[in-house]
């Protein structure tokens, strides 16, 4: 667990309740699993990971994935999950977990073997041309997409076709499939294009989708 929060592939946050004078706890089991071609396994359920859990009590774990009719259920996941992480999800309030980060490292990483796995999948990340160059790089200001983020086909081809269009228009996309991302993507796109000339205003109706 270290050696995964040392290369950054761990992070640990803590939630807490909003309510008005009632004693409760985030109690929540849901997941994510994603692979380099961005397919989804969602699960949820009541299901501890414990001896008694899976042999004695009767408790229940449900998993949907992406490539099937489950999609639009996975997407729903995957939007209230990315709500409960970010912070943004009205009922419960999300902070990272204060200095645990630097404290494990230093008292129990081992060896490097993550690390070393991460670099592997960086150098094969990178499939399309339109995002060669945005690549983050430590060296360089500006926006970037990060090299742990892979975009689907289909954002890739919206932001080409908003190219086309001299850089107008609108992406119509549901909820979940990763507006948020193609935007982002596409802004990195023109400053690269730009060379680095470009002011960026965003705008939302309240202040925590801004966050």
């Amino acid at each position: 667990m270290s050696n995964l929060i040392a290369s950054g592939r761990l992070e640990i946050k803590i939630a807490f309740l909003e309510t008005d004078n009632i004693i409760g706890m985030f109690h929540e089991k849901v997941g994510l699993m994603c692979d380099n071609e961005n397919n989804i396994v969602a699960f949820t359920g009541s299901m501890n990971e414990s001896a008694n859990a899976f042999s004695v009590n009767y408790e229940s774990i449900d998993v949907y994935t992406s490539w099937s009719q489950d999609e639009e259920r996975v997407l729903n996941k995957q939007s209230a999950f990315n709500a409960m992480w970010n912070d943004y999800d009205p009922s419960i309030h999300v902070v990272s977990f204060p200095n645990v980060d630097s404290q494990i490292i230093k008292k129990y990483r081992t060896t490097n073997s993550v690390d070393s796995a991460i670099n592997f999948m960086e150098q094969t990340a990178s499939k399309h041309s339109i995002i060669e160059n945005s690549i983050e790089k430590k060296e360089r200001h500006g926006p970037v997409i990060p090299s742990s983020i892979s975009l689907r086909d289909y954002q890739i081809e919206a932001i080409s076709a908003w190219e086309k269009q001299n850089y107008r228009g609108i992406f119509d996309m549901a909820t979940g499939t990763g507006k948020t991302y193609t935007a982002l993507a596409a802004i990195t796109h023109l400053f690269n294009k730009l060379d680095g000339n470009l002011a960026v205003i965003i705008i939302c109706p309240y202040q925590h989708l801004v966050e």
